[in-house]
């Protein structure tokens, strides 16, 4: 199936920041000039950033933020809009998902605090040596969630990056690599976004488990690795069979059985929903993939 890339004067693109050394290719033809902010992208645009680059472009809506020695179509950034899309319930339920990833506030506040305390007790020349360290980067750390919790991912990634490539705790690795993860899934970075996610789901007691693993399973499905999605999906319809996403987990357990062709297994996941939750949003949705 051909995809049709909508002309960018129906969504616009510019670069908002740039650092360090970044390119662009205006019309994809080899032609590369320095980008610069204000520059306006077309669908047939490729940027790339060098060994100390970082861009950010605004794409309608939305906004990617490239690190060093990256390159993109901007084509391409148009087609993961429109497949994201496609999926009409999914900003609602990413916005739940990501609220309960916040847990206990309170939790979040002090998870840092916490952990280096124990550390105190347990060896009081760690508690000297990175005393300011851990200020600081308690610090960071409450600063990158609160770019997370207002959607600007673009801000939040450089700084969990940051702590992440710093902590050596694995438990607060874990707790980074989360909000990374899902940092990079609304970048639409789906791999880097698997990579992390994956980290974060080493404990199923975590306040963030439930979200990891549904972002998890999305990004896998984006990325078309539909057996890595069906096991995510599966674990999440497992793990919480009263879930309030869980009829979401099993609409798309029958979305990716029908792009293996696995259309029998479709129909079960499908015909689920429609017998049990008739009333949810989802619903419409498996009459439609039902018809089909």
């Amino acid at each position: 199936m051909t995809v049709m890339i909508p002309a960018v004067g129906f969504c616009e693109a510019y670069i908002i920041f740039r650092s360090g050394e970044c390119r662009v290719d205006m019309n994809g033809k080899g032609e590369w000039i320095d980008a610069d902010v204000g520059m306006e992208l077309n669908a047939a645009s490729l940027v790339k950033t060098g060994p100390d680059g970082i861009l950010e472009i605004e794409v309608g809506e939305n906004r990617f933020l490239f690190e060093e020695n990256s390159m993109v179509r901007v084509g391409d950034l148009l087609e993961r809009i429109g497949e994201k899309k496609k999926i009409r319930w999914l900003a609602r339920v990413s916005k739940y998902v990501k609220t309960v990833g916040r847990g206990d506030a309170e939790y979040a506040k002090t998870s840092l605090a916490g952990i280096r305390g124990e550390q105190r007790e347990s060896d009081e020349i760690v508690w000297f040596e990175d005393e300011d360290d851990f200020h600081g980067s308690h610090e960071r750390f409450e600063e990158a969630q609160a770019h997370f919790q207002e959607g600007k991912y673009g801000k939040a990634i450089p700084i969990f990056s940051e702590l992440i490539g710093s902590e050596d705790d694995e438990t607060l690795q874990a707790e980074i690599a989360y909000y990374l993860g899902v940092s990079f899934f609304h970048n639409l970075r789906y791999q880097e976004a698997v990579s992390y996610l994956d980290q974060s789901l080493s404990d199923t007691h975590t306040y963030y488990f439930e979200s990891a693993l549904f972002h998890q399973a999305v990004s896998h499905y984006f990325l078309k690795n539909y057996r890595e999605a069906i096991s995510g999906f599966s674990r999440y319809a497992d793990t919480y069979p009263e879930g309030e996403l869980r009829r979401y987990a099993v609409f798309m357990l029958g979305k990716c059985s029908k792009e293996m062709g696995k259309h029998d297994d479709a129909k079960m996941y499908f015909n689920e929903v429609k017998l049990l939750y008739r009333d949810s949003d989802v619903y419409y949705d498996t009459l439609d993939e039902l018809s089909q």
